[in-house]
């Protein structure tokens, strides 16, 4: 009886050995996105469906990573699939060469992948099977700025002259792709902008403050800021003001009297006035006819 036991345990464990040893070898296939990295000098720009890289490193992820099917041993596969796929490619001399003659490069995802796998496990299918990658040199460069857009607007009784908003320079410079700056290179009729300028805590006052350019093709970094100086001045206004006459004299007379002042003078409720149009300050008028109106309704 313990002979038979010990064979039926003998013959469990031998059993599970074969299985063993045949599943290690029976091949699976998985389908996942995988995550190119594309890395190149750093006065190389390169982009995929315009986006460009950043500090050399372009990272094709999520929508623009292509779809693999891998097939191998169940194990490897398996094991790829729990830790996911990521590419780290760089282009050999000649192909940067040729990619910036040409200014694009075919890049084959399956043979990309297919350099990083492990033995026994194969790319069956890619999708895409190339990816068109976009190459230009980084060329520096001077361009034209103006100053950007207002934000808020300054006190009432104030306002911001013609030409009252001056950049300490014309131009500045900036780093890009060369093709990009070719087609956007920033001219004195279309210049680049600075950020927005903001009026909101200083709306009495002349003040200078430092802005950032904004260029408009991405992938161009300004490399300097411009000073933006914004004038605010007071408003300059015209305004009749009425103005109380007082006639003195002597002796009881009569208004006929009054008819040879050197100017007109009108009578409204036994009090005399003289209306005059006066230009200076908008705030100064405003004080000015509050002081009157108060003075006539003592």
């Amino acid at each position: 009886m313990r002979a038979h036991v010990l064979n039926a345990f003998f013959s469990l464990v031998f059993a599970a050995m074969i299985l063993s040893a045949v599943g290690s070898h029976l091949t699976t296939q998985v389908t996942l996105k995988v995550a190119i990295e594309v890395s190149v000098p750093s006065d190389v720009i390169v982009s995929y469906r315009g986006s460009p890289s950043v500090g050399g490193r372009l990272l094709l992820e999520e929508g623009d990573a292509p779809t693999v099917t891998l097939s191998g041993t169940k194990e490897k596969v398996e094991a790829i699939k729990q830790a996911g796929l990521r590419v780290i490619w760089s282009p050999k001399p000649g192909e940067l060469s040729e990619a910036l003659g040409k200014g694009r490069f075919e890049l084959r995802s399956e043979s990309v992948v297919a350099s990083t796998l492990p033995s026994k496990v194969v790319v069956v299918e890619s999708k895409p099977p190339s990816l068109e990658l976009r190459f230009s040199r980084v060329v520096e460069r001077s361009v034209w700025v103006e100053p950007g857009p207002l934000v808020g607007k300054p006190a009432d009784g104030f306002r911001i002259p013609d030409k009252g908003i001056r950049l300490n320079v014309n131009q500045v410079r900036v780093r890009g792709e060369s093709r990009t700056l070719e087609s956007d290179p920033g001219t004195p009729e279309r210049p680049y902008p600075t950020e927005p300028i903001d009026l909101s805590n200083r709306p009495r006052q002349t003040f200078t403050v430092k802005r950032k350019v904004l260029p408009r093709p991405d992938g161009v970094t300004p490399l300097e800021e411009v000073e933006v100086t914004v004038v605010i001045e007071e408003e300059l206004a015209e305004k009749d003001v009425e103005f109380p006459v007082h006639y003195v004299q002597e002796a009881r007379t009569g208004d006929a009297e009054l008819q040879h002042l050197p100017f007109r003078v009108k009578a409204e409720g036994g009090r005399w006035s003289r209306k005059l149009r006066l230009r200076g300050p908008k705030l100064a008028l405003q004080a000015l006819e509050a002081t009157l109106e108060r003075q006539r309704r003592v």
